[in-house]
C-alpha cells in the first residue's frame, strides 16, 4: 500500500516536472523569437557617414548594405588600358544617394563582423538597388536583374574591366600574408646574423 502511494507520488511529481520543463522551453523559444524579430527589424536613421560603396555608419552603428558588393575603397579598375579609383567612385556614388536625404535603414540581422545587414532607402527608394542599377556595386544574392541592365549599358564599373570585390579582397589577404611571411624571414635572418656575430 505504501509502495503504491510512493509510486503514484513519484509519477505525479515527474508529470509536474515534465509540464514545468515544457512550459519553460516554450517560454524560452517565444522569448528568443521575439528578440530575434526585434533585432532583425531594427531601424537606423540620423547622421550618416559613408565608409565605402556598401558600408555606412549611423549613430555609431556599423551597417552593411545587404544583397550587394561594392569595390573596396583602395580597389582600382581599368578603363581603356588606364587604372582609375573605382572604389572611391563607388563611395562617392553612395554619398550622392545619402545627400538626397530621408535615409532610413532597416536591419535583417548581423554579419560575422558584427555589422548590421540593412536595406537603406532614401526619398527616391532603395539605395541598395540603386547602387547596382548605377553600376557601382555588383549583385550579391539579390538585384541580379538590375546588374544585367547596368552591365549591358556599361555603366559604373561595367564601363571597363575589374576584379570582383570578393576576389580583390582575397588577393589582398594573400599579398598581406606573403608580405608578413617575407618580413618574418628577414627578421629571423638578421637575428641569426646577430647570434653568429656574438656567439
Amino acid at each position: 500500500m505504501a509502495r503504491r502511494f510512493f509510486r503514484q507520488r513519484r509519477r505525479r511529481r515527474s508529470r509536474i516536472l515534465d509540464v514545468v520543463f515544457t512550459l519553460l522551453l516554450f517560454g524560452a523559444i517565444a522569448y528568443a523569437t521575439v528578440w530575434l524579430d526585434q533585432r532583425a527589424s531594427q531601424q537606423f536613421t540620423g547622421k550618416t557617414y559613408v565608409v565605402d560603396g556598401d558600408s555606412l555608419v549611423i549613430n555609431e552603428q556599423k551597417l552593411r548594405l545587404v544583397g550587394i558588393d561594392a569595390p573596396e575603397l583602395g580597389q582600382t579598375c581599368t578603363k581603356q588600358g588606364r587604372e582609375w579609383p573605382c572604389g572611391r567612385q563607388s563611395r562617392q556614388a553612395l554619398r550622392q544617394l545619402v545627400k538626397q536625404g530621408g535615409v532610413v535603414c532597416t536591419s535583417e540581422g548581423l554579419d560575422k563582423y558584427d555589422r548590421w545587414l540593412v536595406v537603406c532607402r532614401n526619398k527616391a527608394g532603395s539605395m541598395n538597388a540603386e547602387m547596382v542599377k548605377q553600376g557601382w556595386a555588383v549583385a550579391y544574392g539579390r538585384y541580379s536583374s538590375l546588374e544585367k541592365v547596368s552591365r549591358s549599358n556599361r555603366v559604373g564599373i561595367w564601363a571597363g574591366e575589374f576584379d570582383q570585390p570578393r576576389d580583390w579582397r582575397e588577393a589582398q589577404r594573400g599579398s598581406l600574408a606573403s608580405m608578413i611571411s617575407l618580413n618574418t624571414e628577414r627578421v629571423v635572418a638578421k637575428l641569426r646574423g646577430i647570434k653568429k656575430h656574438f656567439f
